[in-house]
């Protein structure tokens, strides 16, 4: 755990609601194993038009437990997506059985935050939730309630 590289992110410290378009332009054409054309070179799609994103993740920074807290009572507009729970980062200290106790609390397995991940859903603070709202993605940010003894 102490070698393990954390996606940290700033607590929000304001409720703000944004939209991610994931449509992209192929640099080039993409083809299947079998050689079967996808998209052309210069062809705009987003992926959203072909497929649902079909989940709702939630992500946050367990070594803040009043983050930990309002995650798990924020919920998914779409009650059919599938919850993923994504961590900034972890306490250090305990490691594995703090993992535990978190995945015990939530009831999920938790993941750790990635970069890839972080910056394909533009993801900017914590606590946040990305899901589908249309053919684009909407993250909501929620700031910590004022209860909390949480420091601006």
């Amino acid at each position: 755990w102490d070698q393990q590289k954390f996606e940290y992110l700033p607590t929000a410290q304001a409720d703000r609601d944004r939209s991610v378009d994931l449509t992209i332009t192929a640099p080039r054409n993409l083809t299947a194993p079998n050689g079967q054309l996808i998209i052309r070179a210069g062809q705009t799609v987003n992926p959203l038009d072909k497929m649902p994103f079909g989940l709702c993740l939630k992500v946050f920074d367990a070594t803040v437990p009043a983050q930990v807290e309002l995650i798990r009572q924020l919920s998914c507009q779409d009650k059919q997506a599938r919850v993923m729970y994504l961590a900034t980062s972890l306490p250090r200290q305990d490691g594995w059985d703090s993992l535990k106790r978190l995945e015990t609390a939530l009831q999920a397995p938790v993941y750790l935050l990635t970069r890839d991940v972080r910056s394909r859903f533009q993801l900017q603070q914590v606590p946040a939730i990305v899901e589908q709202a249309g053919n684009r993605l909407l993250v909501r940010e929620r700031k910590l309630p004022a209860s909390t003894g949480e420091r601006s």
